[in-house]
């Protein structure tokens, strides 16, 4: 019998922040609910397919969204270092929320169908620097279910956010994000936060990541301790590989206890006083049940 095959392509984040972003907006006029804006947009470094097709679609906090703006192909904005845009779009300010999208044909089951292989998501683009101040902290490390063959993993790649991947349908995620069981958030953590670190140290790939700088720095503001100064001993085997000297290792580790284990909640207490008495409570429940 015969197969359809599904081409499947990786989804490429397409940043609009940090020092070098693949794309910017800027508000030029607001005037009655409309807003002129100018979109700046230079995507070579991702080495999409020429044929892949750019669109950048307006929308609004609601879920109104107008009809995606083709912008062109890869193959035809390559051509120039930038390419501005200019829009007028019937939303307001506050409001506004954008996407853009680059998406390659492919497959399916005998017909041609568009699929999304890089996208940005850009929400509270005009907010200004009191709103900014009042955000929530920005989550580092991003979690989710999917069906996976392990327990847990984790999922990298660069000017994205790490992602923390749970095993569907084993209550994972529940637990870390409800605090119920801190010893199996100890060990998840510390073993995920340990591949990020490693991976920023040894992946040149990640080199002008705008997640690294942020997870670099949040590390020097929790260790006191200037970015400059953390470690780079990499010794290259002949293999290609890299691999991190015994210091080093002993720094990441250092690290990792006061990025998880030593993490103090709103009442003072760590992650790992909240697991030893966990384990001493489930210890105390065993011989009370060996007794009877």
């Amino acid at each position: 019998m015969a197969q359809n095959t599904l081409e499947v392509f990786k989804e490429i984040q397409i940043t609009h922040k940090g020092a070098k972003p693949d794309l910017k907006i800027d508000l030029v006029k607001e005037e009655d609910g409309k807003i002129d804006i100018e979109v700046t947009i230079n995507i070579k470094r991702h080495l999409f397919d020429d044929s892949c097709l750019v669109s950048f679609q307006p929308y609004n906090n609601r879920g109104y969204a107008n009809k995606p703006l083709v912008m062109g192909t890869v193959g035809e904005l390559n051509k120039e270092e930038h390419n501005t845009f200019k829009y007028s779009i019937d939303i307001n300010k506050e409001d506004a929320r954008f996407r853009l999208l680059v998406s390659k044909t492919g497959k399916l089951k005998g017909s041609f169908v568009n699929r999304l292989v890089g996208k940005a998501e850009i929400r509270n683009f005009f907010e200004d620097e009191t709103e900014k101040s009042d955000k929530k902290y920005e989550s580092l490390l991003s979690t989710k279910e999917d069906e996976i063959g392990t327990i847990f993993k984790l999922d990298m790649s660069p000017q994205r956010v790490p992602w923390l991947i749970l095993k569907k349908g084993c209550n994972i995620k529940y637990n870390l994000d409800h605090n119920v069981n801190p010893v199996m958030k100890t060990l998840i953590y510390t073993s995920i936060v340990r591949d990020i670190i490693k991976t920023y140290l040894t992946d040149e790939t990640y080199d002008d990541c705008i997640y690294k700088d942020k997870w670099f720095q949040l590390i020097s503001k929790k260790i006191s301790l200037p970015i400059k100064e953390f470690p780079d001993n990499l010794i290259d085997n002949n293999n290609g590989s890299s691999q991190i000297d015994s210091d080093t290792l002993n720094w990441i580790d250092e690290v990792v206890e006061t990025m998880v284990s030593n993490l103090k909640d709103r009442n003072g207490m760590t992650l790992v006083q909240k697991f030893k008495n966990y384990s001493n409570q489930n210890i105390m429940s065993e011989e009370e049940n060996e007794e009877y």
